[in-house]
């Protein structure tokens, strides 16, 4: 149906097809590049940035637990021994501890779910590149499929103003009486 729209490889037009046809397969080609480029690694800022984030919200609630401790401390010391200020404490630190498993935990969970979409994006990027490398393909047999028939009406154009060359010729030869 779309063939039936072009014009005939005979016309100037032609040339603008093909080279419509060809600016399309770059342009196809670039886009797919580029589309590869992005499913490389797209959550790798994602990742750098849960990263700091945890990271500071570690941070922020060791200085918080500190700043908490010496609070208490400075509330108890008249009144608190110092046993008593020695089990507050190891409480407080294996409070600590159990915190920074939980946020290792929770960072290890995390890095391994990145790790399976970055997976998952590779085998995307496999696939839109199996998927362009068909196209490509398909777009170059039909390119040749179309230079193998401009080259068919070539000749048979060639033939036919030879033929009518030689018609003319052997008309004016004649001094223009037909037979």
């Amino acid at each position: 149906m779309i063939l039936a729209d072009l014009p005939s490889p005979e016309s100037p037009q032609a040339v603008g097809w093909v080279m419509i046809i060809v600016s399309s397969l770059v342009l196809s080609v670039n886009q797919g590049l580029g589309i590869l480029q992005f499913l490389r690694d797209p959550l790798k800022a994602q990742r750098t940035e849960d990263l700091e984030r945890i990271s500071g919200e570690s941070m922020a609630r060791k200085k918080d637990s500190d700043k908490r401790i010496d609070a208490i401390e400075e509330r108890v010391c008249d009144f608190a021994t110092t046993a008593q200020l020695g089990e507050l404490k190891e409480d407080v630190h294996n409070r600590l501890k159990e915190m920074s498993a939980y946020l290792h935990e929770t960072h290890h969970g995390i890095s391994g779910e990145l790790k399976a979409l970055y997976a998952a994006g590779e085998q995307r990027a496999e696939t839109a590149q199996k998927n362009l490398l068909s196209v490509n393909q398909s777009n170059e047999e039909r390119a040749a499929k179309l230079h193998q028939r401009i080259n068919d009406v070539s000749v048979h154009l060639d033939l036919k103003m030879d033929n009518m060359s030689k018609n003319i010729i052997d008309i004016l030869t004649r001094g223009g009486a037909p037979r």
